[in-house]
């Protein structure tokens, strides 16, 4: 009831007694909760565990709930000893708040994003190094790249992983770049996903030119090199618009000094094609009146092995 000391005595009816002493001592609160991880970045069906401290150390009561702000997007369980265990459902971001129990109304917040499942049961297939692809009847040299070029256009389809807006098409194209190079998967849905290559990780740089052909002989020995380079070209067959596209092969008996648009095979959505079969030309501005030259991003890295 209140702090102090209290003396109970049992008593029987032979005369025998026994004593318990009660000491009430004054209640601790919580004054914090500590997590060692307050933005969690997890996958589909994957699992991970936060550990959460109450402070002070001596607390008469360190007991943790939990609310979810959106249990379609994570499950969530805390551990008598304050393990939080987080499971990724669907694709999306929770706001996972851990409260004490003792009355204090200290509470602390996890942000949980939750980014798709790759299927990977394709990703331990390095390509065999065969840098030949026929595409309707022709051939042509491709990037060397560290997964097969069928399988990569398998992954797309089966995870979806294609552009659904205009404005992310530089996104989509540099994470296709960036994949086939690396072998490494990220999140296509992601709009800065580019934008995270190019400037956090260094691995897009530019290059522009007023000539077409020194940007095609630039693409060119990009394919050579190992490494599928970004290109923009027009968005509609009238040119009025911008749109960036993946280059990963060039016609295996083109010659460097005349090349041509046709030459190249490209990734553009879930289809490789043809650059210039659809009325794709790469272009120099004229969608915004100013004339900065035929564009083409690729990565300075040198082609892993």
């Amino acid at each position: 009831k209140s702090v102090g000391t209290a003396v109970i005595t049992a008593k029987i009816s032979d005369g025998k007694s026994s004593i318990c002493k009660v000491i009430v001592k004054d209640k601790i609160y919580a004054k914090k909760i500590t997590l060692d991880n307050t933005n969690l970045k997890i996958v589909q069906d994957s699992n991970s565990t936060i550990i959460a401290k109450v402070f002070p150390e001596n607390a008469t009561q360190k007991t943790l709930i939990f609310s979810n702000s959106d249990s379609n997007v994570a499950n969530v369980s805390v551990s008598p000893n304050g393990t939080i265990n987080i499971t990724g459902k669907n694709v999306g971001t929770a706001i996972i708040t851990i409260k004490t129990t003792d009355g204090s109304n200290v509470s602390s917040q996890i942000k949980v994003e939750v980014t798709r499942k790759y299927s990977n049961k394709y990703l331990n297939v390095i390509s065999n190094g065969n840098i030949y692809y026929t595409h309707n009847s022709i051939s042509y040299r491709i990037t060397k790249s560290r997964i097969d070029l069928n399988l990569f256009m398998k992954i797309l389809r089966d995870n979806r992983l294609w552009q659904t807006y205009a404005d992310k098409c530089l996104s989509y194209a540099g994470g296709y770049a960036y994949f086939l190079a690396e072998k490494t998967a990220w999140d296509f849905d992601n709009v800065i996903a580019y934008d995270l290559a190019h400037y956090k990780y260094g691995y897009f740089k530019v290059f522009n030119s007023d000539n077409k052909l020194t940007v095609l002989q630039k693409v060119y020995d990009e394919i050579y090199r190992g490494y599928p380079p970004v290109i923009q070209v027009n968005g509609n067959k009238k040119g009025t618009s911008r749109h960036y596209i993946t280059v990963v092969g060039v016609r295996a008996n083109a010659s460097r000094s005349n090349l041509t648009e046709s030459d190249f095979l490209v990734i553009d959505g879930t289809s490789l094609k043809v650059l210039n079969k659809d009325g794709r030309r790469m272009i120099t501005g004229r969608d915004t009146g100013r004339k900065y030259g035929y564009q083409m991003q690729y990565s300075p890295n040198k082609p892993k092995t």
